[in-house]
């Protein structure tokens, strides 16, 4: 009797662990497809002083940049009032990293590095 016992967890157990493989599998599989739609999100200070240093044209080349690769789902542009970093500006942050001095071909290293 306990032989067959012994038996009946075993064959449980094989089933169990599949399940456990398969369910496993899945959230790998999930955790794949998050990161093939993770955002990438741009931070563009508008504060006066970055304004006036281009950032208004960084703005329009990062626009045209998501444009022409077709990005528009990827990635998230956003203003701000001030990164209360003035002396080092334009300041542009592409996912917490401040690009400071930002100029389109600095931008353009930072964007192709997160895409």
């Amino acid at each position: 009797v306990r032989v067959k016992k012994i038996t009946i967890l075993s064959i449980h157990n094989k089933y169990l662990g599949i399940n456990i493989l398969q369910t496993v599998n899945k959230d790998k599989t999930m955790e794949k497809e998050k990161e093939n739609t993770k955002t990438v999100t741009i931070k563009v200070c508008m504060g006066s002083s970055c304004f006036a240093r281009g950032n208004a044209a960084n703005l329009d080349y990062i626009e045209n940049f998501v444009k022409e690769h077709g990005l528009d789902a990827k990635i998230e542009v956003v203003g701000s009032r001030c990164e209360n970093n003035c002396a080092v500006g334009p300041n542009v942050i592409i996912n917490g990293e401040n690009c400071e001095a930002a100029s389109p071909v600095r931008l353009e290293a930072l964007l192709k590095k997160y895409l």
